[in-house]
């Protein structure tokens, strides 16, 4: 969860540096090419972990799906509508 915690304040922070600056730059040195922002980089980089400790940490529905933990369309039913289903077959 930490993990998880730290790659998302990191995301954020790299997020407002590439917009207080530019995504692209020229290098004073090599001015032949724009350059990536390395903010973007640590972006990038802080995304892929909070995708992956959020999968192992089941904070979406496709990763709670996989090991089971999703509702089936049973169980999301209404529980009065359980009720009287029920009640309609007994009577």
């Amino acid at each position: 969860m930490e993990i998880y915690c730290e790659a998302l304040v990191t995301y954020r922070k790299a997020m407002l540096n590439v917009r207080k600056t530019t995504e692209v730059y020229i290098d004073k040195q090599d001015q032949s090419k724009p350059k990536r922002n390395p903010w973007l980089t640590v972006a990038n980089e802080a995304a892929m972990q909070i995708k992956k400790y959020g999968e192992i940490l089941l904070l979406g529905p496709v990763s709670r799906a996989r090991v089971g933990m999703a509702k089936s369309n049973d169980e999301a039913e209404d529980p009065m509508a359980s009720f009287i289903k029920r009640r309609a077959g007994n009577g």
